[in-house]
């Protein structure tokens, strides 16, 4: 039986976890946060299937650290993403490689200290490489998907920022790997028409990230046609 109930706590410090992966190595895999006050640090925890931890690693460094996703990499090692930052509007974030004992193998710095950047997901292709999906804001509503597909080396192979180019901005929330391209889902929104927005679906090519379409849903012409 497998079944158990943890807590994971250090004191004066408040934790929490936003993901947990079933590891390649039969073991369970936590990312999140940790600390107090305005300053926190990414935290990634290793446990066996009864809970008990194997082991952890704090991400530390001024500002806001948050480990957001974990995934298995197709040469049986791990891939993390991170983010950070400064409490003022600047953000970005890392991925870091590490093996199944915690050795980080390499660590890549990504949009580093940008304006309203945020992560929202990566994933590692049917080709091998990993693709990041993440979003750029301006004053919190002007959003930008930005992919970037990255080598299992941490070499970047190309980064594309998308945005319509018809009446709207576009605003991501998932994407997933058909085996010719990218699709990139989420809503795009009408800037002439206050809370107004449209399902959307974005398909870009693996090679280069180049735009393929983008199709726009809306069947019953009402605000709010989102697509999780």
């Amino acid at each position: 039986d497998n079944t158990f109930v943890n807590t994971y706590a250090t004191p004066d410090s408040t934790e929490h976890f936003s993901h947990l992966l079933e590891t390649y190595d039969d073991a369970l895999l936590a990312t999140g946060v940790t600390g107090a006050g305005p300053d926190t640090d990414g935290i990634l925890v290793k446990m066996n299937r009864r809970g008990t931890i194997t082991w952890q690693k704090r991400f530390a460094e001024p500002g806001t650290q948050r480990l957001i996703q974990a995934i298995n990499s197709s040469d049986n090692n791990y891939f993390i993403l991170g983010t950070h930052t400064n409490h003022v509007d600047e953000a970005g974030g890392f991925l870091v490689k590490m093996d199944a004992a915690g050795t980080i193998l390499w660590k890549k710095e990504m949009f580093t200290w940008d304006i309203g950047y945020r992560f929202i997901k990566m994933m590692q292709g049917t080709d091998g490489f990993i693709y990041v999906l993440g979003m750029h804001e301006s004053g919190g509503i002007d959003g930008k998907p930005t992919l970037t597909k990255i080598d299992n080396a941490g070499v970047t192979q190309w980064s594309r920022q998308y945005r319509n180019p018809v009446n709207g901005y576009l605003t991501p929330f998932d994407f997933t790997d058909d085996n010719v391209g990218i699709l990139i889902s989420g809503e795009i929104h009408n800037i002439n028409t206050a809370y107004a927005s449209d399902g959307s679906v974005l398909r870009v090519a693996k090679s280069n990230g180049a735009v393929a379409w983008v199709k726009r849903y809306n069947p019953t012409n009402f605000s709010g046609g989102r697509m999780p």
